[in-house]
């Protein structure tokens, strides 16, 4: 490196914004390479590369995704607008959020007829059986992956690509997901989805602003554009396998604590705040990212939080004190507005909801934006193929 291109360990903090014990956990990590040369006292100083320091700057200004890699679909089901709208097929989500029922949210994906939302009586009792085997105390997607494996099995065509096929799976499959997790009441008659959901959330009947809160949170969260599960049911239906373990393999991501588990990680700091106090719970927290706050897709405000923080104040008014005040002390710590795994867990607090009720309405919701990515995608073959650039130890290289 030349003088111009090199850093000192003070400067490299400087630009990134840490202590210089931040900047070592950085190197330890791997994530910053220095260059170590010898001091006037016979000890040893770190330079740092300035492009590779403003790389990583840049990554955390970004939430992280500045090294990620970007994949380009057309499509005609979600139009994600970066100045905060967003659309279902021409209609926007927030609209739908407070007129229309996630049923026909999925249909209206899927571009499909009315149709009937039943499970057949041996495919209720298989997913039941499957779950029942599961260890007491399973997470709700085991419980959900479990029940559509179930679901599968049972599917004599479950090859089948034709959409009167698919958008049979997309509505047995939200049923499955629904039924596979654990209900704390059972609903009475042919229980909705919402009505499903909440069976699980908690054991009392919903008062209609909660019944309402709960179909808009089930409709907001119905698809998302191109997001790492709907790539992730994309990839595999690419494959031609069946729709069913498309769908599977889309859930496997939503799994993931920077994806459908983020709810739960915001869910734990309106906890904490409403122990210690918003200002404490919100301390240190400007040096990295906050669950529920921020997106890496949106210039403006996220809209599905928009649409479903303005339905909760009524739920209980003293507790969305707490709710309020998490919000302003977050953002002005990272200037980071919130977003819907943020809204999700206010939604939970408000209603005094089981703590995993954000991941249960995330993975039962997107598998209507997910069957309808996987229909979407069977008209073409194998086109994922991406390559990866080789960077590891020449052949033959070690002894």
């Amino acid at each position: 490196m030349t003088r111009s291109e090199s850093l000192t360990s003070a400067q490299a903090a400087e630009i990134l914004g840490v202590r210089r014990e931040t900047l070592y956990a950085y190197v330890s990590r791997g994530l910053l390479h220095p260059d170590r040369t010898a001091g006037p006292n016979g000890g040893r100083r770190s330079h740092f590369d300035r492009r590779q320091v403003e790389r990583l700057a840049a990554r955390h200004r970004r939430g992280g995704r500045a090294g990620s890699l970007e994949v380009r679909l057309d499509t005609e089901l979600t139009l994600l607008d970066a100045a905060g709208r967003l659309f279902y097929r021409g209609h926007d989500v927030r609209t739908l959020a407070t007129t229309t029922a996630p049923e026909h949210v999925a249909e209206l994906l899927w571009d499909a007829p009315p149709g009937r939302w039943e499970l057949r009586q041996e495919e209720s009792d298989a997913v039941v059986a499957a779950v029942a085997a599961l260890p007491r105390g399973s997470e709700p997607l085991d419980r959900i992956v479990v029940g559509l494996v179930a679901l599968a099995a049972l599917d004599r065509e479950r090859s089948a690509q034709d959409p009167q096929h698919l958008h049979d799976v997309g509505r047995r499959s939200m049923l499955t997901a629904a039924l596979a997790l654990p209900r704390r009441r059972e609903p009475a008659g042919s229980p909705s989805l919402t009505e499903l959901v909440w069976s699980f959330a908690t054991d009392r009947s919903p008062e209609p602003a909660e019944r309402r809160a709960m179909s808009a949170a089930l409709v907001l969260m119905a698809d998302h554009e191109l997001a790492a599960s709907t790539l992730a049911a994309r990839v595999a239906a690419s494959t031609w396998c069946d729709p069913h373990l498309a769908v599977v393999a889309g859930l496997s991501a939503v799994n993931g604590v920077l994806h459908g588990k983020a709810g739960l990680e915001a869910m734990a700091l309106l906890q904490r705040a409403e122990r210690e106090g918003a200002g404490p719970a919100a301390t240190g927290l400007a040096a990295g990212s906050v669950p529920g706050f921020g997106h890496g897709v949106y210039a403006a405000a996220d809209p599905r939080s928009d649409a479903l923080l303005d339905l909760l104040p009524v739920l209980d008014r003293s507790r969305w004190s707490v709710v309020e005040s998490t919000m302003e002390s977050v953002s002005r710590a990272t200037g980071q507005e919130p977003n819907v795994d943020f809204a999700l867990a206010a939604f939970a607090f408000l209603a005094r909801l089981r703590p995993d009720t954000p991941l249960a309405v995330f993975a039962v919701a997107r598998i209507a934006g997910l069957v309808a990515h996987i229909a979407e995608e069977y008209p073409h073959r194998l086109r994922f193929r991406p390559r990866a650039v080789y960077v590891g130890a020449e052949p033959g290289a070690q002894a």
